[in-house]
């Protein structure tokens, strides 16, 4: 997710804690706080990935490091030369015969032992040779520096070492100095204290990461196949474990230099950057590959008068791999599948280099990677139909595709990728579940797109009680053609219940703009276009059209190495987001046996650009919000305060105001400018929205009501803002530095508090959020020092928000009763935005008497392979005996009962109808034989199960917490490997499909029981361990046999039902 202002992970916050209360003991201090003061010391590691291979080229480097060196060629092949020059200490070796056991450094002179000479690579002086200089000392690592650039959007380390002889260089060049090589840059303390406060050392300096280096395996949880992700989440893993007195950087080589001395010395330095911050030079504007290059038939057919079309997503359809994909796609709508108008269309891309990072509440990070994921993007291209331009080979259809399914093709196929396709960095983005996603993007109610050409999202009526209802203007802004044709869109792009924020990623973008920013965006030296300034250039052009009120980053996570997207402006969510304690850093001095601090240095900037001059003119009085500038941020900051000499700082009057109104009434402003200027119909009775919002999109239009959104969103978020709706989207004028002793485990846009020892007193009683926008570490072998930037906003206490206002009826733009909107649909119905929801009115039907319930579901499970457990569930008659028809099942593997992670035991049980505010009519398991049918408490393994259902899913892993998830029929596509588990034909389409029907057939039986019994055994009653662990042939047999064979289905199920009723990769 992209939340703004999340606390630090718990053991970073105990952490801060622990080393606060040992500097803070001022009496009776123990030895082991005596020894964390006195003796700790910082160590730093630098290890080399690269292979000397042997080659009989004489221009290799194996050849090029025997002729020029007098290292001899058995120390020269594969990794020994890394293993035996890992820069530590001076120069370091790994030490183990069968694995990898310990760090071992070189000391003394290297010279004979008897008639044996030691290995060119040991002794602390003529390490790697005696030739070129003699006993010169061997080479190390002198310091290193951890910074972000580029406003924060990307990192990179600088490594400074040192060498005394050709020799040396020779080695240092081939292992430390080759650009696109990887590193691992690792340091950390040496004596520590853990959150209990004991004392602990780093014994060997081995490391997970380092240890993977040099002998990658698959790590629990991630991919069977080794992928550069494990280093990363080992080096997280390492975080966790030396809680926050450890970090590592594994980066490639982007630039390096050296220098001779005059004492004959050499002083190297190299450059080492994520693998994500390649977005900065990948190039997005690629030619096409030979396996693009040819368009089939179909896309030929250019639908123009053959002269060379006017815009870019015709004209340069054959220029870059993106080119021809937008082309592909345009053509994929070009003619109506049906006469019911505008309409949405999957994007499905095949064999999908699918990517999941997961970080958990504690930090913990596991990647996963799947090569051969069908991705299918419900709703990913929308056609609008019926629609006037300026240019006629621009007009109809206007083709859109989301931000999200963007990201998707970028991610398939402008990459780079690994020998098994895997990308060497990925957007953090839910593609598997697109309606769900987590990169939310503030909105306020009221917003729209004011330009078409551009991007379109589904809008609402203004809040409630921003305008005087005695007006009797309604909810002021219409409805409209196109409020029609997003309808069935909007609770993807609008969270269920929430106000003030929307999906990133189900924003519409117009296909044609996106291949005129690829076209026109600015170009490095070379003609080329970076990732980076592509993607910065498309999400500029669409805040802009929806009324400049976002600031949209792109940032790379160091933890995960994914793309992320943050909204800067602060979030309202209706459910607080955040979760855990916030760490609060003592700035100075010591609170006797409490706490004392260990900041080294504070540093507060005021930092007002020349961007904000009339933002703070503006906020220099009581009310900052005017139609130019929403400056209320800076109002509240200088609440009570005012100038004698220009007390009020206002617009032109006629603009702002209405003649007899109160001088500071934005309620009437907001509504003068919609009067006035946004849909005005003046003498031509044509108003600007109405005609925009009627499909059509001219130029000089568009532009128009860009402009004048742009006013129109700083009013509302004024007013929003001084009403305690939201939190000031502005920053306050002063950055904060912190130099704290070394740590790890903080990340960035992550929250923290201060004490008020330091800040002025406007600044105090947490009154101040902190943000991280910035981490840079400075390590050497005296000390580690981190340097943590922050930005700074106002915190206030936020009111209880009212609901959006219905969108006004318009008799020029009324809904129409396009065939293919839902509206009527039954089971749904408009919610606070007008947006269609589940409608939940039924009760489940009173349970009947516990002895009088009857034996009507047996679950047999038939196979357990540790990652999920299939089986099938028989519905039985009213004796208890006789089948009525057969589903199967998908539930979690057994591992003990365990919370969340393990399926049920074995038994009978206690089940009871049940209505579901997320699923709708589902059945609780409410009760257990082997617990005396306590209610809810399902017993088993030494721990007790709660909340457990039978719902709707297609397979356990990633969405089961120990439901049990019925289906037609198993999926037998994949044999039951990668994503391709559980029940249905295939996942995840129609496999989720085939699931919602399966519930349904079991509500239809058995829902107006209210309550009934029902068995879970194993097959055979052989214990869980025994059961089979495959997808074999003896399972499929099974399988075969009790399947949902006897159940007629169709697999036709509309989308919509879907979408509305399973909010889609619930938690279970």
């Amino acid at each position: 997710m992209n939340i703004l202002g999340q606390p630090f992970s718990p053991w970073v916050t105990n952490q801060i804690k622990t080393r606060q209360t040992s500097l803070g003991n001022s009496t009776n201090l123990t030895n082991e706080n005596l020894l964390y003061q006195n003796t700790r010391s910082p160590w730093i590691r630098l290890a080399s990935s690269v292979d000397i291979i042997l080659d009989d080229n004489p221009n290799s480097n194996y050849n090029k490091l025997l002729a020029t060196t007098t290292i001899p060629a058995e120390s020269l092949q594969g990794d020994l030369p890394a293993k035996n020059f890992i820069l530590q200490g001076g120069a370091s070796r790994l030490i183990g015969e069968e694995g990898i056991s310990s760090v071992g450094l070189n000391s003394g002179l290297r010279g004979k032992k008897g008639e044996l000479i030691t290995p060119v690579f040991s002794g602390a002086y003529g390490w790697g040779g005696l030739e070129d200089r003699g006993y010169a000392p061997m080479p190390g690592l002198m310091d290193a520096k951890v910074e972000y650039y580029k406003s924060g959007a990307l990192s990179k380390a600088t490594v400074n070492m040192k060498c005394f002889t050709r020799n040396q260089l020779a080695m240092m060049d081939v292992l430390y100095m080759r650009p696109g090589y990887n590193l691992l840059l690792e340091f950390g303390w040496s004596h520590y204290l853990d959150n209990l406060g004991k004392l602990q050392t780093f014994d060997n300096f081995l490391t997970p990461a380092l240890s993977y280096l040099y002998d990658p395996q698959p790590i629990e949880g991630s991919s069977a196949t080794p992928t550069h992700f494990d280093v990363l989440n080992l080096i997280q893993q390492e975080r966790i474990s030396r809680v926050g007195n450890y970090e590592g950087v594994f980066g490639k080589i982007t630039n390096y230099n050296w220098k001779f001395n005059t004492d004959g010395s050499y002083d190297c330095s190299v450059n080492l950057t994520g693998m994500g911050d390649m977005i900065e030079s990948l190039k997005v504007n690629i030619k096409l590959p030979t396996s693009l290059a040819t368009l089939d038939d179909e896309v030929k057919k250019d639908t123009t008068t053959g002269e060379t079309p006017a815009f870019p997503l015709i004209a340069n359809k054959e220029e870059t791999t993106l080119n021809k994909l937008l082309y592909e796609l345009y053509q994929q709508v070009l003619t109506p599948s049906s006469t019911s108008g505008d309409q949405f269309q999957e994007v499905s891309i095949p064999t999908f280099p699918f990517v999941k990072a997961v970080v958990d509440a504690n930090g913990k990070a596991t990647t996963t990677f799947d090569a051969s994921f069908d991705l299918d993007i419900d709703k990913g291209l929308l056609a609008i139909y019926g629609v006037t331009t300026d240019n006629d080979e621009n007009a109809s259809p206007q083709v859109y595709l989301t931000f999200g399914s963007l990201l998707a093709l970028i991610q398939k196929y402008l990459l780079i990728y690994n020998k098994n396709g895997c990308p060497l960095f990925s957007f953090d983005v839910d593609f598997e579940n697109m309606a769900e996603d987590e990169n939310y993007m503030v909105t306020i109610p009221g917003q729209f797109s004011a330009n078409p050409l551009v991007c379109l999202i589904p809008y609402t009526g203004i809040l409630t009680g921003m305008i005087d209802s005695s007006l009797g203007r309604g909810g002021l802004i219409p409805q409209s053609l196109l409020d029609t044709a997003l309808l069935p869109a909007a609770s993807n792009f609008l969270p269920t219940g929430e106000f003030f924020v929307g999906r990133m990623c189900n924003v519409y973008l117009n296909i044609n703009h996106i291949a005129t920013v690829l076209d026109k965006t600015a170009r490095s030296e070379d003609g080329s276009l970076s990732l980076l300034a592509f993607l910065k250039a498309i999400i500029s052009s669409f805040t802009e059209a929806l009324g400049g009120i976002n600031s949209i980053d792109v940032k790379i996570d160091e933890v995960t190495q994914q793309i992320k997207f943050i909204e800067n402006a602060p979030q309202r969510f209706k459910k607080p987001q955040s979760t855990g304690e916030y760490a609060r850093i003592n700035t100075f001095g010591v609170k006797p046996n409490k706490e004392g601090s260990f900041v080294r240095n504070i540093d507060i900037n005021g930092s007002i650009s020349s961007n904000f001059a009339s933002m703070i003119t503006i906020g220099a009085q009581h009310s900052g919000n005017t139609v130019s500038e929403n400056a209320t941020g800076f109002s509240t900051y200088n609440l009570g305060l005012i100038d004698r000499v220009i007390p009020e700082k206002l617009n032109a009057k006629d603009f702002t105001k209405v003649e007899d109104a109160e001088e500071d009434t934005p309620k009437v402003t907001i509504i003068d400018l919609w009067d006035k200027q946004i849909n005005n119909r003046g003498e031509e009775g044509s108003a600007l929205f109405d005609s925009v919002y009627s499909k059509k999109f001219l130029v000089g239009d568009c532009n128009a009501l860009t402009q004048l959104n742009l006013n129109f969103l700083k009013l509302m978020s004024g007013w929003l803002v001084e009403n305690k709706h939201l939190q000031s989207p502005t920053f306050l004028p002063f950055n904060l530095t912190l130099d704290i002793d070394g740590m790890s485990g903080m990340r960035l846009y992550e929250k923290f508090l201060i004490d008020d020892k330091v800040l002025p007193p406007a600044y105090g009683d947490d009154q101040v959020d902190l943000l991280i926008k910035g981490l840079n570490h400075s390590v050497n072998s005296a000390d580690w020092t981190t340097m943590i930037d922050t930005q700074s906003s106002p915190k206030r206490t936020m009111d209880a928000t009212t609901r959006p206002a219905p969108l006004r009826e318009s008799s020029t733009n009324p809904r129409s009763t396009n065939p293919s909107n839902p509206s009527s649909e039954a089971g749904f119905a408009p919610d606070d935005y007008g947006i269609l929801r589940p409608i939940v009115t039924e009760r489940a039907p009173p349970r009947i008497d516990l002895n009088d319930e009857v034996l009507r579901l047996r679950l047999t499970r038939i196979m357990d392979d540790r990652d999920q457990t299939l089986g099938y569930l028989e519905v039985l008659s009213t004796d208890g005996q006789t089948v009525l028809f057969t589903l199967a099942t998908s539930e979690l593997p057994w591992k003990g009962n365990k919370s969340e992670v393990s399926c049920i035991p074995t038994g009978r049980y206690r089940v009871a109808s049940h209505v579901s505010d997320k699923y709708g009519k589902v059945f609780f398991v409410i009760g257990q034989e082997a617990n005396d049918y306590k209610y809810n408490k399902l017993i088993g393994g030494g721990y007790t199960r709660f909340a457990v259902l039978i719902h709707m899913f297609p397979k356990a892993k990633d969405w089961a917490q120990g439901c049990i998830g019925p289906g037609m029929k198993f999926n037998n596509y994949g044999n039951q490997k990668g994503k391709q588990q559980g029940t249905g034909q295939k996942y995840m389409r129609p496999a989720l499909t085939q699931s919602y029907q399966a519930l349904d057939l079991l509500v239809d039986k058995l829902f107006p029981l209210g309550s009934f019994k029902m068995d879970i055994v194993n097959k055979g009653g052989v214990q869980p361990s025994d059961l089979p662990s495959s997808w074999n042939t003896q399972v499929k047999a099974i399988a075969s046999n009790n399947e949902g064979m006897r159940v007629k289905y169709s697999k036709n199920m509309p989308i919509i039902m879907i979408r509305k009723l399973f909010r889609a990769n619930p938690k279970i």
